[in-house]
C-alpha cells in the first residue's frame, strides 16, 4: 500500500500487482474522495483509513463512485459507519454509484437518512 500526502487527506493506493486494488483520492473542489478500483476485503481497512477524518468537517462529504469497480457489503458497512458519524444535518452525498452499491444499501439498510445517491 503506497500513501501519498495531499492537501488536508492522504491519498492511498491499496493496489497490488494482479488484482484491482482501491486508489483514494481527494476531491479538488470539495469537501471529499474520488475512489477507483475495488472497495472489497483486501482494501477495506485503507478504505475506513481514509473515510475516518470526513466525519470531522463541518460540510457534507462527496464521494465519486463512478471508479469503482466492485463493491462488497463491507465497504458499503464502512460508508454507513461512516455516515452515522457525520455530525447532525450532515451527510454523505454519493455521485455516480455503481448499482451494485445501490443494491446492497436497499437490501440491508434500506434508506440512509444520512446518505443521498445522486440520480
Amino acid at each position: 500500500m503506497q500513501r501519498h500526502t495531499d492537501r488536508a487527506f492522504e491519498i492511498i493506493d491499496a493496489t497490488t500487482p494482479g488484482d484491482g486494488g482501491l486508489t483514494v483520492t481527494p476531491l479538488p473542489d470539495r469537501v471529499g474522495l474520488r475512489l477507483t478500483g475495488d472497495a472489497d476485503l483486501s482494501t477495506r481497512r485503507a478504505l475506513e483509513k481514509a473515510l475516518a477524518p470526513l466525519a470531522d468537517r463541518d460540510a457534507d462529504v462527496h464521494l465519486e463512485l463512478g471508479g469503482l469497480t466492485f463493491v462488497d457489503v463491507g465497504a458499503v458497512t464502512a460508508l454507513v459507519r461512516a455516515a452515522a458519524r457525520c455530525g447532525s444535518g450532515r451527510r454523505i452525498v454519493l455521485h455516480d454509484a455503481p448499482d451494485s452499491l445501490r443494491q446492497i444499501m436497499t437490501l440491508f439498510w434500506g434508506q440512509v437518512p444520512a446518505i443521498e445517491m445522486d440520480k
